[in-house]
């Protein structure tokens, strides 16, 4: 503004260190830029400890050769701390306010492995080239997570030297990574599309289970969501009582590596995966429909991440990671390889990767 008496142009605000600043001409001075402008830090800090102890060899001697086992026990601390300056806590930056956070998880763990040759080479079988066993177990002791145990068995089976087929079985989790647990609060602006708008009413996997849901909410027939018109703020954050993943997986294939065709090697293998409690971040849009199609309304878990007010419309959006993904994966691959001879020259290699993508489902 400009001052009545001496005709300057003055701030309006009484902060005696208020700089006027000019927007036009390039005529703002270093004063007035250093009074608007400012630069907000944060600082992530993400420490690992492990403690390892292996020991491997020989347990015993059976007909097909040595049994090898190994065993072990693991220790792993993680911890994370964020830390926003004071200009990004305020909201005052570009940004929503950041809010400070910290924590730490350990995971204890015992594992042994085991290979057992039930046939040898040595031993001259016709049509039994070899034979081999392998197994491994893994206890694990996560102190967010919880406890958990997985496996894996194998067979490798060789009918003649140049013809490999294996095959295993495979029980395997993903502990929550300090990331999906420890996300720093902050709010950010999204729009979504909210079921049980009049314009998303009538879709999605179960129209009929939807209408009843959003009824029995008490969502009016003609409803029009704001959240699905305009940008609403929403808070993403991590999740401290994240699960395992879990996965069942198997697999079969075969491996060829002809005598008559030095340094060729041809491997084909099927691959079956399901994976359950998949750790997902969520949007705002899959959290409403995960609700509202669910079978399990309002109970499940997804449905306790928002609210309504007294006008229908959504609040307290809280988006993020969840145990809320089941995966179905199956394909084929395949891999040739082939390294030629130059002599002097050195070697040249040919490879040829192949796959074949038969079922990727998302629920």
């Amino acid at each position: 503004m400009r001052d009545p008496v001496s005709g300057q142009i003055r701030c309006r605000s009484s902060d005696p260190a208020c700089v006027p600043l000019n927007l036009f001409g390039n005529a703002a001075s270093s004063a007035a830029r250093d009074y608007v402008t400012a630069i907000a830090r944060t600082e992530t800090e993400i420490d690992q400890h492990l403690v390892s102890v292996n020991a491997t060899g020989t347990a015993f001697t059976i007909p097909g050769g040595e049994v090898r086992i190994a065993v072990g026990a693991d220790y792993r601390r993680e911890s994370s701390e964020f830390r926003p300056d004071a200009l990004s806590a305020s909201g005052r930056a570009r940004g929503a306010p950041l809010t400070a956070i910290g924590g730490s998880f350990n995971a204890n763990e015992l594992h042994a492995e085991a290979l057992v040759p039930l046939i040898g080479a040595e031993q001259g079988f016709a049509f039994a080239h070899t034979l081999q066993l392998e197994g491994a177990v893994r206890w694990v002791d996560h102190s967010s997570a919880g406890s958990d145990t997985t496996w894996t068995a194998g067979l490798r089976f060789a009918p003649v030297q140049s013809v490999k087929l294996r095959g295993n079985y495979t029980e395997s989790i993903r502990a929550p990574a300090i990331t999906e647990v420890f996300l720093p609060t902050s709010q950010i602006g999204t729009q979504a599309q909210d079921p049980c708008d009049a314009r998303f009413i009538g879709l999605g996997i179960a129209p009929a289970r939807r209408a009843a849901n959003c009824a029995a909410a008490g969502v009016r027939p003609a409803f029009q969501s704001t959240i699905s018109g305009a940008t609403q703020l929403v808070t993403l954050e991590g999740n401290r009582n994240l699960k395992n993943e879990k996965a069942e997986a198997w697999t079969a294939g075969v491996v060829f590596t002809p005598s008559f065709l030095r340094n060729f090697t041809l491997a084909v293998d099927w691959i079956d995966i399901e994976l359950e409690d998949a750790i997902e971040q969520l949007s705002a849009t899959v959290i409403l429909q995960g609700c509202y199609d669910s079978a399990d309304f309002p109970n499940a878990a997804v449905c306790q991440r928002f609210g309504r007010d007294a006008g229908s419309q959504v609040v307290n959006m809280r988006t993020g990671f969840l145990n809320a993904g089941l995966v179905n994966f199956a394909g084929l691959t395949a891999d040739l390889k082939y390294e030629v001879s130059l002599g002097n020259f050195g070697n040249l290699s040919f490879g040829v990767n192949y796959f074949r993508l038969d079922e990727l489902d998302f629920q």
